[in-house]
């Protein structure tokens, strides 16, 4: 009876939780869909960063994985923030 029960809870458990994907931002590499070009020479699994800048000025970090299709997917994203002098 109480492999039942903790069977149960562990299924209730993972309905529970979600995982939410990052969406892309204007300046994303990934904004507005795929590049047209894909990443040949880079191993499949390795990651690449996109710095940049959004429409109100802030900097941004963003790290992607190649994933086995060459297509990136958007795992990490940073706002850069300067210290005040």
């Amino acid at each position: 009876m109480k492999p039942f029960y903790l069977l149960t809870l562990a299924a209730l458990l993972a309905g529970c939780t979600t995982a939410s994907q990052l969406e892309p931002i204007p300046g994303s590499l990934i904004y507005g869909g795929q590049p047209e070009t894909r990443r040949t020479k880079a191993p499949i699994g390795s990651t690449a960063t996109h710095r940049f800048r959004d429409q109100f000025g802030q900097e941004w970090q963003e790290r992607y994985v190649i994933a086995p299709d060459r297509s990136l997917r958007l795992v990490d994203r940073q706002r850069i923030e300067y210290p005040l002098d």
